[in-house]
Formats: C-alpha cells, sequence, structure tokens
C-alpha cells in the first residue's frame, strides 16, 4: 500500500481548483473538501452499454465484452473513475523478457490472462473527461 499516498497526492492535484497550481498552494479548506468528496464517491447516472470495447495501455488489454460502464460524480468538476459490470478479460503481456520470465513464473506463460465481471477505473490523471 505504499502507492497510496503518492496516487492520493495525484488525483488531489488533478482536481483542485486551477487557480491552486500544486499542493504547497491549495488551502487546507479545498484539500479537506476534495477528500471528503474521494471518500464518498459513487456511481452517476452517466452509463454506456457495451460490447466488444477494448482498452489498450502499453502492455495490459481490458476487453470489455458486453456489459455496462458507469462513470463516477465528478470531484471538483472532474469525473476521476469509472465501473465497469459485465462480460470482460484482461491480458498483460510484457514486452522485455525480464517481465516475461517474471510473469510466467506466476501465470504459467509469457502472459497473465484473466476474466472480470466487474472492475473499478481510476483516473488521477482525468483521462475521463467529464
Amino acid at each position: 500500500m505504499k502507492c497510496f499516498p503518492a496516487m492520493l497526492i495525484g488525483i488531489l492535484n488533478a482536481v483542485l481548483p486551477a487557480n491552486a497550481a500544486d499542493l504547497s498552494t491549495a488551502s487546507s479548506q479545498d484539500l479537506l473538501a476534495v477528500y471528503v468528496q474521494l471518500r464518498s464517491i459513487e456511481g452517476s447516472r452517466q452509463y454506456a452499454s457495451v460490447v466488444d470495447v477494448v482498452l489498450k495501455r502499453d502492455a495490459a488489454t481490458f476487453t470489455f465484452r458486453r456489459g455496462y460502464i458507469t462513470l463516477a460524480e465528478p470531484i471538483a468538476g472532474k469525473v476521476l473513475a469509472a465501473q465497469f459490470e459485465g462480460d470482460g478479460s484482461f491480458e498483460l503481456a510484457p514486452v522485455s523478457a525480464i517481465d516475461r520470465r517474471q510473469i510466467s513464473r506466476f501465470a504459467g506463460g509469457p502472459k497473465l490472462v484473466d476474466t472480470f465481471n466487474r472492475a473499478v477505473f481510476f483516473s488521477p490523471m482525468t483521462l475521463l473527461k467529464s
């Protein structure tokens, strides 16, 4: 869980008001208000039905065969999360030989492949624009 504080700082930086350039200039009220919103994040009424949608990021591929993607309520005006429910799969195909060897130690092959019926995606970079 060592990455949680860094992730929280990234999320806070992404949603702070435009006049707060970074955490060092944000008011304590701004930080607390965003933190409270993050602690109570909920789904919105914005959703989409998906069939055979593929999301590829670096060596990872998410395939949403059939289901629904629901966006979270905006926090400080930005959508930071989405939830998928349905039939999906995940594949991690590392490029480097070292990474493939490490994956094969746990997955039994050079790729990690798994299925899921629910996934939550967070985007501290605000890739999901509101």
